[in-house]
């Protein structure tokens, strides 16, 4: 209750200072409404405590597909996925097993290449969860995971925004505004080539989720911000 207290007052700090926007701040492709409600996360074995609400909800519209990669998780949540989505395949890999029990399929710096086992275009979903506000270059990280799915795939990302408080696990690096999200599609195309959408952003209270599609051809613009 202390901790959710400060973390409350800290938005509230940084909205009133101009850097963070004060209420939920959303683009949307489909419209459909975003429920940031506890009562609807999955508890999982992971940092977090569960599959958030608003990633479970970006992937009931979308789907995890037949093939999802889970970064940065454990066998564990791997097993719970499973149990709840017995027809997708689930991989996971860490980079840091010993955070959490249950270990990893792979071994993987994400920041890093993929080794041979994770390849190019072979998962239509990919789950990104807490984990790009640890990693020295999340743009890599994004582009590598980017560069896995098969065309029309979907990355889910969930990280921090400016007034999320420290957090080393193992390490604390960076905290991201909803500009760097809304850009990284043209970022993405310039420097790597990939076509992919920004199909859904929502950012409030600390946290920002984001689902990228990757795409062939581009289609029409999100449906603008509203609060």
């Amino acid at each position: 209750m202390v901790r959710k207290f400060y973390r409350w007052l800290r938005h509230l700090i940084m909205a009133r200072s101009g850097l963070e926007p004060a209420d939920a701040y959303v683009l949307s492709r489909s419209g459909r409404p975003v429920r940031d409600d506890r009562a609807l996360a999955i508890p999982l074995p992971n940092l977090t405590g569960s599959l958030l609400p608003v990633l479970r909800q970006f992937i009931n519209g979308y789907g995890w597909g037949k093939t999802c990669l889970l970064v940065s998780e454990s066998r564990q949540v791997q097993s719970e996925l499973a149990l709840l989505y017995p027809d997708v395949s689930f991989k996971v890999t860490d980079y840091f097993p010993d955070l959490m029990q249950g270990g990893a399929d792979i071994l993987w710096d994400v920041c890093e290449t993929p080794p041979p086992s994770l390849r190019k275009g072979s998962f239509d979903s990919i789950l990104c969860q807490a984990l790009l506000e640890h990693v020295i270059a999340p743009a890599q990280a994004i582009q590598h995971c980017l560069e896995l799915l098969v065309p029309g795939g979907h990355l889910y990302i969930m990280t921090h925004t400016p007034s999320f408080h420290y957090h080393g696990y193992p390490k604390d690096y960076v905290r991201f505004h909803t500009d760097y999200f809304e850009d990284l599609p043209g970022y993405m195309a310039r420097s790597a080539g990939l076509t992919v959408e920004l199909v859904e952003l929502y950012a409030k209270g600390g946290a920002v989720y984001a689902c990228y599609e990757r795409v062939d051809h581009p289609s029409p613009a999100l449906n603008p911000p509203y609060n």
